[in-house]
């Protein structure tokens, strides 16, 4: 890569670790025009990071467009940081986790190929944050751990803070609470001593949760503070992204003692996400927010949200589905159109929703086998109400 790139590179990352998004602008702004590919290259990425820190999501991606399609004329390196960038938007914003795979593979042979630690890092870490989704086991965190050395080696910081974060949020999901614990303590302790606010407060918020499943009274206080930390310093830099990660980790910690109180920081995120376009945190808040409704059998707003879900996913359910993640989706509009009493559109759903699960082969056989059961049930209810149904109407012709 161009020496000139590299410093912009590393300039960049050190005013996102300060939380100086306007600085990256100011930065990046007259370098786009370069006629250096490598330079005019990142130079689209720094606007990239500068805009999505500010949460002009849309700017960001734009940019982020044209600096994918700049990578066949620019250096093995540069490309590579494209590719690593591109591939972590398909899975934060849009959850298409079986394209940023694939781009994460690309990145890693090319990184290697040309060489380029850094690179090769940051494209081990987002693979192995994948297949800790596809594939959950001990290769996804041999990929993560290999990862993090490997940035470590190279002092790519912000790529050993991200497989820092990966991995508490791999034992995390495993209930390996302890893990869980100490990689979200490291990721603070290395992001406080390198300067990087941003990873800092999304280790908080994560830790937060991560304490909240473990229990007790004294772990719930300690969850709220962290998360609330990590709000107020969210809301600090102004950083909208990472203000909508620590009140979802707050909500979600909330919700395992008292559901009504989630509500209030689900809201919050609902609403940024809305003024900022964030479809995909859109859809998964009206569906915990439609979820506590039904529990305090709030019909009216479970159909309100479930409204919300149906017109975010329109693309999904018109059946121009890009990736499995959508079937989780279509599980909550299910599980939703149940508690309103409709069996049929629930276990139209459920049908969607598995059929996607096995055409984009999903590799944990024991959550397939538990939605193949699900379904079952789903359309054995669907034929039950149907049955009912007409029986009834029968049964009032032959009463008139």
């Amino acid at each position: 890569m161009n020496p000139e790139a590299e410093i912009l590179l590393r300039d960049c990352e050190d005013h996102f670790g300060l939380g100086d998004f306007a600085a990256i602008l100011e930065r990046c702004e007259p370098l786009l025009a370069s006629d250096d590919p490598d330079l005019k290259l990142i130079a689209h990425l720094g606007m990239v990071e500068g805009l999505f820190g500010m949460g002009r999501f849309e700017e960001s991606r734009t940019f982020l467009q044209t600096a994918f399609e700049m990578q066949e004329t620019a250096s093995p390196e540069a490309a590579v940081e494209a590719m690593c960038a591109y591939a972590a938007n398909l899975r934060t914003r849009y959850s298409y986790v079986v394209e940023a795979e694939k781009l994460y593979e690309q990145a890693r042979m090319t990184a290697l190929g040309a060489k380029y630690k850094r690179g090769y890092a940051l494209a081990t870490v987002g693979a192995g944050a994948i297949m800790a989704m596809l594939k959950p086991g001990g290769q996804a965190v041999r990929l993560l751990e290999l990862g993090r050395d490997e940035a470590r080696r190279d002092r790519a910081i912000n790529a050993e803070l991200l497989a820092w974060n990966e991995l508490g949020v791999y034992y995390q999901a495993h209930r390996k609470i302890s893990q869980a614990e100490e990689a979200f303590q490291t990721l603070i302790k290395r992001a406080q001593l390198f300067n990087r606010r941003p990873l800092e407060l999304i280790g908080l918020s994560n830790l937060g949760y991560t304490m909240a499943l473990n229990g007790g009274f004294r772990a719930f206080e300690q969850t709220i503070a962290y998360c609330e930390d990590a709000v107020r310093m969210a809301q600090d830099l102004h950083y909208v992204y990472g203000e909508m990660a620590a009140l979802r980790s707050l909500g979600m910690a909330l919700e395992l003692s008292d559901p009504a109180r989630a509500v209030e920081p689900f809201e919050r995120v609902l609403s940024l996400a809305r003024q900022f376009d964030y479809k995909f945190l859109v859809a998964e808040m009206s569906g915990k927010l439609a979820h506590i409704a039904v529990t305090t059998k709030d019909y009216a707003r479970v159909q309100t949200y479930l409204d919300d879900m149906l017109l975010i996913h329109a693309d999904t359910l018109r059946g121009d589905v890009k990736d499995y993640s959508a079937a989780f989706t279509l599980q909550q509009i299910a599980r939703l159109y149940r508690a309103l009493g409709d069996f049929h559109h629930s276990a139209v759903y459920w049908r969607r929703s598995f059929d996607i699960m096995r055409q984009f082969g999903y590799n944990n056989p024991i959550k397939l086998g538990i939605a193949y059961l699900s379904l079952v049930f789903y359309e054995l209810a669907d034929f039950i109400s149907t049955l009912t149904g007409a029986k009834a109407r029968r049964k009032s012709k032959q009463q008139t």
